[in-house]
Order: C-alpha cells, then structure tokens, then sequence
C-alpha cells in the first residue's frame, strides 16, 4: 500500500489564517489596555487565535464557536492549575494542548489525536514566539502596548499551522505497477529538464501536462484491481453448466441457471474493466511520449535561436506549436479518463 499527502479546503485555510492573525492582533490590544503581562498576553493570543478560526469556520454556525469559548476557559483553567503545580513551562504546554484542540474542534479519530498532539506542540511554539517578543532586548524599547500587539500576534500567526490536522488529508492505494511507475518517472524527467527553458506559456502547458499525468497515475493507484480472473470465473462458469447437466430438480436447475447468469455478468464487467485499464495505460504512454516529444522540440528551437539560423528557427516554433496541441489534447483525454 502507498500513503499520499493531501491538502483540503485552501480556500478555509486562508481565511482562517486570516481571521486568527487579526483575532491575535486584536486581543493583543486588549491585553496591552490592560496592562496584563506575559501570561496574559500569551493567552490573549491564544484566544484571538482561537476565536478568529472559529469566526472563519462560518458554516459551522454559532454552537461550534460557543464550544471553542468553553474550551478556551478550559485552557486558562488548565494554564493556571498546571502552572501552579508544575511550573510555567508545563502550564503553557497544557494551554497549548487545550487550544490545538480547539482550532481543530470538530475532528475526530487519529485527527483529534494529532490535534492535541501535532495541534498543542505548533501552539507551545508560537506561544515560544511571543514569549521572545516579549523579553526580546530588540522589543525593549517599544512602548508595553504595541509589545503585546506583536507578541499577541505572533502567537497567533504561528498558531495558523496547527490547522493541518483538519487540512491534511491521507490517501491511501496501492503502490503503483512497475509500467506505470516507469511512465510517470519518465514524465517527471522531461519536467525536470526542460523547466526554466521556455516561455511562461510553455512552461504552463508541460507543467500542466506533468500534472494530469500524476493524476491520472494517482488514481490508477487508488482503484483495485478486479478481485477474480477471468480464468477463475470462466472455471466457475463450467462447474455450474456440468451442475446443470446433472441435476435432475427443476428447481436446482433453475438455482444454477441463475448463478451461471451472474458468472456471466462478472466476465462482461471484467472484460469492461480490464478494456478500460488498457485504454487509460494506452493513454499515459502516448502522454509521455508526447512530453518527450515536447521536449526535443524544445531544445531543437532554442538550438535554432542560439545558431541564429531563422528560417529553421520558424520550422521549429511550428513543430512545437503542433506538439502543444498534441499535449493539450492528451491532457482533455486524460481527464475524461479519469473521470
């Protein structure tokens, strides 16, 4: 089995992102108003990232960011007591562990272990941040209230990656079959050869090319094969006509008919599946040799332009004119595929 990374709504991301640095920027103004210090400034930028995720988050409407208040009083509780106990590191890091939790509220299983995990360490850290504007020789000098501004802020911002766990997203198929490994290797050269050498047009259209080749080459890896042979099912198909030759009930018969009618439907969906696989492999070799193709085209017009030879020059545009179109081509096949 093979394990590939994903990322999930960028456009939900982004907004977050947004809200909580002016969520942290926010409550770091309060927190300088009121003269609050390290501690209080930390869990201002706690809370302004906190409540500035659940502001982005506007479809899950108010009762997810009325959750997200009551863990943040949660946070302080937990930062107060451990504090107490444990010493300030410690506090912090429960704060941290609470509030990883509440940006990510709503996630469950191995997300809502990361969340407290991967989500509290990405918080302890910009809690760290803050911390250091706020001691910093270089901060000294600023007034207490933009101090806080920038500590709150930073705790904030740095806090916007304790989102991955609700945005990363894990796929998992089967490792992709040797040919097609090979074709997507293949592909992936003519990108990494040609990239930087010809104008922002063409640079578009081989990247694009290169991108719905690992697409197609994700998906391929992400559908199972047929679970039985042909030779398998075609065996079971003559055991039931020899069960149908030798019984002499009607109604076994008419049982073993009915069977002998499935075995039949799973060779026709077999023979589908397997015509449809051979179509989509035929496409990714003619796919890449089109990259390929692209490729020499490429060279042979810049070998063209540095001879200075214009009328061979010409010759070569057209011809990676034409393979352009042959990419273009390739990749609206390959999408349909794919679908």
């Amino acid at each position: 089995m093979s394990f590939q990374l994903g990322f999930g709504d960028h456009e939900g991301f982004h907004r977050a992102a947004m809200w909580m640095a002016a969520g942290g920027a926010a409550a770091g103004l309060a927190a300088g108003l009121g003269g609050a210090g390290i501690s209080g400034t930390l869990f201002a930028g706690a809370t302004g990232a906190v409540l500035g995720a659940g502001i982005a988050d506007r479809a899950a409407g108010m009762t997810r960011l009325a959750a997200r208040a009551v863990l943040l009083a949660l946070a302080a509780g937990a930062f107060v007591a451990v504090r107490s106990v444990a010493g300030g590191h410690l506090g912090v890091l429960a704060l941290a562990a609470v509030v990883g939790l509440a940006l990510n509220l709503g996630v469950r299983g191995w997300r809502a272990v990361a969340a407290i995990v991967i989500g509290g360490g990405i918080t302890y850290l910009g809690a760290f941040a803050a911390g250091q504007v706020m001691i910093a020789e270089e901060t000294a000098p600023l007034p207490d209230l933009v101090e806080s501004v920038l500590a709150a802020s930073a705790m904030a911002m740095v806090s916007v990656a304790a989102l991955l766990p609700r945005h990363v997203v894990v796929t998992r198929g089967r490792a992709l079959e040797p040919e097609v490994r090979a074709l997507v290797d293949r592909g992936t050269a003519v990108w990494q050869q040609v990239r930087g050498k010809l104008d922002p047009a063409g640079d578009a259209l081989l990247r694009d090319g290169v991108t719905r080749l690992h697409d197609l080459a994700a998906r391929w890896s992400r559908v199972d094969a047929p679970a039985e042979t042909r030779e398998t099912l075609e065996a079971r198909g003559q055991d039931l006509d020899a069960r149908i030759e030798a019984t002499a009930d009607e109604v076994a018969r008419g049982q073993y008919r009915e069977a002998r009618a499935a075995v039949d439907d799973q060779l026709r969906y077999l023979a589908a599946i397997e015509q449809s696989r051979e179509r989509v492999l035929a496409r990714l070799h003619a796919c890449v040799t089109t990259l390929e193709k692209f490729r020499l085209a490429a060279v042979h017009l810049d070998s063209q332009h540095a001879s200075r030879q214009a009328a061979d020059a010409r010759g070569a545009a057209a011809l990676l004119a034409e393979v352009s179109a042959d990419i273009e081509a390739c990749g609206e096949a390959m999408a349909e595929l794919g679908a």
